[in-house]
């Protein structure tokens, strides 16, 4: 029963064993092993899809679950990264199971920057584009583990960056100035040369549209 006395709806985790138990929640039922949860299936008890998991259970508390950075190996957060890591590895499995599963990762802010402040996939860029990495700074790449090499081909196909638009100059401009506000005029210097070039090329990019226009 919960705090009011109501009888508490208790949910078997999906039966593959993917999800960490450290992230289920007090509706779930923790089992040791496949033929624990064997047995509470006899009873009635159903274990719920990955999809319906992630979210209906996991998604609306990743807010509050990456309060406390990733690079602290103890943290709900490091879970989450290893969790979402397993999430885009197993990606093709689960749309099998919903085929609009792609479309919800489109729109939820799952993806941790350096900063720890979580972004749906098409704000930030690719970090293997190295000219990006000129651009930018930390806090415009996907951090931890889905900033991987095998989970970075999966955000690529959920909308993450490849190249800076006109309206995507601010997010240089806002590097330069954190890395001067920083004390770091190497770097803001690194990135502001980079930046004029692109503006250069964009602007170079307009002129030859009006002339063929």
């Amino acid at each position: 029963k919960n705090d009011s006395g109501e009888e508490r709806l208790r949910l078997l985790p999906p039966s593959d064993g993917s999800i960490l138990p450290v992230l289920l929640s007090p509706e779930f039922i923790k089992t040791t092993d496949g033929f624990e949860s064997q047995i509470l299936r006899s009873f009635g008890l159903s274990c719920v899809k990955k999809s319906e998991f992630y979210m209906n259970h996991l998604f609306p508390r990743l807010p509050e679950l990456y309060e406390i950075p990733i690079d602290n190996n103890n943290s709900l957060a490091y879970s989450c990264d290893i969790q979402m890591e397993h999430l885009l590895n197993d990606l093709g499995g689960i749309i099998f199971e919903q085929r609009d599963f792609a479309n919800v990762l489109r729109g939820t802010a799952f993806v941790p920057n350096s900063e720890g402040v979580l972004h749906i996939p098409s704000d930030l860029y690719d970090p293997s584009v190295a000219s990006l990495r000129e651009l930018l700074d930390d806090t415009c790449f996907p951090h931890g583990r889905l900033g991987r090499a095998n989970t970075l081909v999966t955000l690529r196909q959920l909308g993450l960056r490849n190249d800076l638009p006109a309206t995507g100059v601010m997010s240089s401009v806002e590097s330069i100035c954190r890395s001067a506000a920083a004390g770091d005029e190497g770097t803001a210097l690194s990135r502001a040369f980079p930046l004029l070039k692109h503006l250069q090329n964009i602007l170079r990019g307009v002129e030859i549209a009006s002339v063929s226009d």
